[in-house]
């Protein structure tokens, strides 16, 4: 995919967002003099390099992955401006936020790391060890948390105990409206 398509997978219709391999993005973070990329899974710690005796090869084959999508100039040494900032971004964020979602009883979850500056926001998720990264407004951070854990308005199961599976409590929801609000507007106590 080149810089700037539109690619649904892993975000919401007509989001653009674009994914990077393990290896890419160290080739990237090592261009832009960055620290590496913290995947979103099940653990904090960047991953280990490739194994040394195949490092230049698997970054060679990064690099050219990388110009063929359009990250990387042919002199291998610029980036996408828009892929440059995204990063700074990522790896140097005023919040981050970690989602982890996991349905009671199962072994399987989902996690999600919010990287927010300013007015703007990444949200990152982990595809098979690709890590996908999708822009949006930093004002739209509790809308987005609330749609990936399922607390957001209409997802609720109504038919079960508490409104959603495997819950014993008051089903949660709360609307978009709502949560875009409360960004926009601190608590009376909290005004300045």
């Amino acid at each position: 995919m080149a810089v700037g398509e539109e690619d649904t997978v892993g975000a919401r219709a007509g989001e653009l967002s674009i994914a990077f391999s393990t290896e890419e993005l160290a080739v990237l973070c090592q261009l832009l003099a960055l620290p590496p990329v913290t995947p979103c899974g099940d653990t904090d710690q960047p991953p280990e390099p490739a194994v040394p005796g195949r490092r230049r090869e698997v970054e060679d084959t990064a690099r050219r992955s990388l110009r063929a999508r359009g990250v990387l100039g042919a002199d291998e040494c610029a980036v996408a401006s828009a892929v440059a900032e995204l990063l700074r971004l990522v790896t140097a964020p005023q919040v981050t936020v970690r989602v982890v979602v996991q349905a009671p009883g199962s072994e399987i979850h989902s996690c999600r790391r919010y990287a927010l500056s300013g007015p703007a926001g990444i949200d990152q998720v982990d595809e098979q060890g690709v890590q996908r990264f999708t822009p949006f407004a930093a004002a739209d951070v509790l809308v987005r948390l609330a749609d990936a854990t399922g607390l957001g308005a209409g997802e609720a199961d109504p038919d079960a105990p508490g409104g959603s599976p495997g819950s014993t409590g008051p089903a949660v929801t709360v609307g978009r409206a709502a949560l875009r609000a409360a960004v926009g507007h601190p608590p009376p106590d909290r005004a300045a």
